[in-house]
């Protein structure tokens, strides 16, 4: 989409279930990238075996966070481009544990926080309204840990840690 009719003409936000097939169709291309697995072989993963949480929400963008029995997804639905893009793909136990920081100073101190994934070096930004009636944090890694029941990691689980302070004033 070039860059007139983009400013003119943004698309719809994709539902759960679309975010579920978009995941299934990249997974399925990295895997006939990589393995060269024939077209018409069995999907690697099917919609119904992932699940989603919508985790932030603006009005040009979302980020969804998606799972399997063995993978994690961080898929950014931005309404100015012609598709989402999974931007992070990791496996569940390397996902863990979830932490979230605090952004104390700024635009986004009231409306967002922070989750950092593991040991990822990747930030991703949640929405404080999505989970104003629960801890983000616990949500988060039962969602991550939720594998037909069975933990996605077996360490002990950790006490809440207080969000570390993250100032995004402007230095000058």
């Amino acid at each position: 989409m070039n860059g007139i009719l983009a400013a003119v003409s943004q698309r719809e936000f994709l539902t759960a279930g679309q975010i579920k097939e978009f995941v299934r169709q990249h997974d399925e291309k990295l895997q006939q990238d990589l393995y060269g697995r024939k077209a018409n072989a069995n999907p690697a993963i099917l919609p119904h075996d992932l699940r989603v949480i919508l985790i932030f929400i603006e009005e040009k963008l979302q980020t969804w966070l998606v799972a399997d029995s063995m993978t994690a997804y961080c898929v950014l639905d931005d309404r100015r481009r012609e598709e989402p893009r999974v931007r992070l793909t990791t496996s569940l136990a390397d996902a863990l544990p979830v932490q979230v920081e605090e952004i104390r100073v700024g635009t986004w101190a009231a409306k967002a926080g922070v989750l950092h994934f593991g040991n990822n070096p990747s930030e991703w930004m949640y929405s404080k309204n999505l989970f104003a009636y629960e801890d983000v944090q616990a949500t988060v890694t039962r969602f991550l840990s939720d594998n037909d029941g069975c933990p996605a990691q077996t360490a002990a689980p950790q006490a809440p840690q207080p969000a570390p302070v993250r100032d995004t004033s402007d230095r000058r």
